[in-house]
């Protein structure tokens, strides 16, 4: 199953008005890119002193799909990627979107004949754009894609779009608008925008809607591939940033997947005037202190706010179709298969004329081989509205899909077992009735190296946010992670994003013992940073915690290691600590947020030397 949904990185609408044209043999664009594949043939790129091919081997070989009609495949249109070379600027052009797109930046090129030299804007785009705007075209149905034969075909839509003479032409801005009113997905931004029609931008009445707001409220909670960074912990970031240079970075890039695809959104849909652009002074709280920053926040004008009243239909037009491939309803997780198969169910079996309450829906999805608990279904739903796909609930409880839904085949094969990770996802799903389950994400961040800042920064948000504890996100070097704290106790937390089990090594047993001798002795010379000044002042003793995805069973012996240590630094009395996971930490918090367990008993718990169950 091919991921077709939510690209990133296509924003421009003339490169989608190019890859229409590319499928109409003899056009302007299709004889141009023949013309560009023959150049790249004959030329060499320059790539840190050295000179590689411009075209891969095969690259001429796919010229003759630009005069068929024939289905293209997927590989021949998006490329093959680097293979072999240093990196993906010295990467050759190997797919006909590739060479129908160009490069920001100009290059030196040489003529493997001649040897004459030539700089030039990179006439070809890399593969991985190459693949966000092949999998967008398909998605707003400008492109047909066959599953079975893994190709491509121009969509009757598609063939409208490449007939327009460009972008002066009247009917390019009504044709490409009605193909993005297809993705529900740019509905679902339209929806969220429409609350600021007729809205003062900077006004006490604005909403301001940035990307980080939109990401957040996009795509299926507390899952791997629609990840978004917090508006309130991006700005707590971004003060934090100890230089401009540094600032500029998180500007750049600090944004989950759901906040690039709406921000790609909002510049597509800006370039047909739906919406409009405004710079905005942005507030948000975080571990109990405000932060601000200039954001761009984005507006649905008087056409945007048509445009998504005529997707939902009325007695003038009927409603627009919603194209959604089985593909779209789960994208980067390693249980996409599974995950996608049992919301097509879902979809199928409250669409049409079908209307089924929760338990119904739970009985279709058994026959189906699918085990899932009313929350679980309950989530996978709102995820779909989420997405941009409009279901209607009834007051008997009856839900139904509203939109017509257009590509969504439903797979013939017994359902698929999900992961351990999604097993412990949806345990948390059924136990979680007070904590907000945008937490769930903690499990997935846990498992990520690559996450571990979001699991820092999660963790606190929900220690202090959710629970209400003192607390604060510190991060950086020569600090802990984060620490909270409930009356005199405070708390040191290290968090660990790691998937094999942690096994606390002695370089993290030394650092943790380091931040503990900060908090006694409090020494400005040993560490400058004094991050211990962010305790209360009443807070006269400490433990410590690590929180991960999984512990080995040596970890206790670590955790006793460390508070053997500290008797001598403290009186001769051992400071005492613990390890959680994630799942545990979940399921703690839902005890206090509940009222079952006390902030000081939680705190308690950190005094084990063990692992917390």
């Amino acid at each position: 199953m091919k991921a077709i949904g939510f690209p990133q990185n296509a924003s421009q609408i003339t490169n989608l008005y190019n890859i229409a044209c590319l499928f109409v043999a003899g056009s302007k664009v299709n004889r141009n890119v023949c013309m560009n594949i023959d150049w790249l043939c004959d030329h060499q790129l320059e790539y840190n002193g050295t000179y590689y091919d411009a075209a891969d081997s095969c690259l001429s070989n796919l010229k003759y799909h630009l005069a068929m009609t024939a289905p293209v495949p997927y590989n021949a249109l998006k490329g093959k990627g680097k293979g072999n070379r240093p990196s993906r600027s010295a990467a050759p052009c190997s797919g006909l979107i590739q060479a129908a797109i160009e490069a920001q930046k100009n290059r030196n090129y040489k003529n493997k004949l001649t040897g004459q030299l030539t700089n030039k804007r990179k006439p070809y785009t890399d593969d991985w754009s190459a693949d966000s705007y092949l999998r967008l075209a398909i998605s707003i149905g400008l492109l047909d894609y066959d599953e079975s034969s893994d190709s491509c075909t121009l969509s009757p839509l598609g063939n409208r779009f490449a007939s327009c003479t460009g972008p002066s032409d009247p009917n390019y801005n009504i044709v490409i608008g009605e193909a993005l009113l297809t993705y529900p997905p740019v509905c679902r931004i339209l929806d969220l925008l429409d609350s600021t029609f007729g809205i003062t931008p900077g006004s006490i009445a604005d909403p301001k809607m940035t990307q980080f707001k939109l990401g957040t409220a996009l795509g299926f909670i507390g899952e791997a591939g629609f990840s978004s960074i917090p508006e309130n912990i991006w700005l707590a970031e971004y003060d934090a940033a100890p230089s401009p240079k540094a600032k500029q970075k998180v500007r750049s890039d600090r944004e989950g997947t759901m906040d690039k695809h709406a921000r790609m959104i909002c510049s597509l849909l800006s370039q047909i005037g739906w919406i409009s652009q405004s710079n905005q002074t942005v507030s948000g709280t975080f571990c109990g202190i405000t932060y601000s920053a200039e954001l761009q926040c984005y507006y649905i004008t008087l056409s945007g706010h048509n445009a998504f009243v005529k997707s939902r239909g009325n007695s003038s037009n009927p409603r627009i179709p919603k194209i959604v491939y089985l593909g779209s309803l789960a994208t980067r997780s390693s249980d996409a298969d599974y995950l996608s198969s049992k919301r097509a169910y879902i979809i199928d079996c409250i669409s049409g004329t079908k209307h089924k309450n929760l338990v119904s829906i739970q009985a279709s999805l058994a026959t189906n081989g699918f085990s899932e608990s009313i929350s679980t279904i309950k989530d996978d739903i709102e995820g779909l509205r989420r997405i941009g796909i409009q279901i209607s609930v009834s007051n008997a409880g009856k839900y139904h899909v509203d939109d017509v839904i257009c590509k969504l085949t439903i797979p013939k094969r017994k359902a698929v077992t999900p992961s351990t990770v999604v097993g412990i996802v949806n345990s948390l799903r059924s136990s979680l009735s007070s904590i907000n389950h945008k937490y769930l994400n903690l499990i997935n961040y846990s498992i990520d190296a690559n996450k571990n800042r979001d699991l820092e920064q999660l963790t606190l948000e929900l220690l202090t946010s959710e629970l209400g504890f003192n607390g604060k996100w510190l991060g950086g070097t020569s600090k802990p992670d984060g620490i909270i704290s409930e009356n005199t106790k405070g708390l040191i937390i290290d968090t660990k994003a790691y998937s094999g089990g942690y096994n606390l090594p002695r370089s993290q047993k030394d650092e943790m013992f380091r931040y503990i001798s900060d908090f006694v002795f409090k020494n400005v010379t040993v560490n400058p940073t004094q991050w211990w000044i962010n305790f209360p002042s009443l807070v006269t003793s400490v433990g410590f915690t690590f929180v991960s995805s999984n512990f080995t069973a040596t970890v206790p012996n670590g955790l006793t290691d460390i508070s053997n240590r500290t008797i001598s630094i403290n009186s001769g009395v051992a400071i005492k600590g613990g390890a959680i996971t994630t799942k545990v930490l979940l399921e703690k918090a839902e005890e206090v947020k509940s009222g079952r367990l006390s902030k000081a008993d939680f705190m308690h718990l950190f005094s084990s030397n063990n692992i917390i169950v």
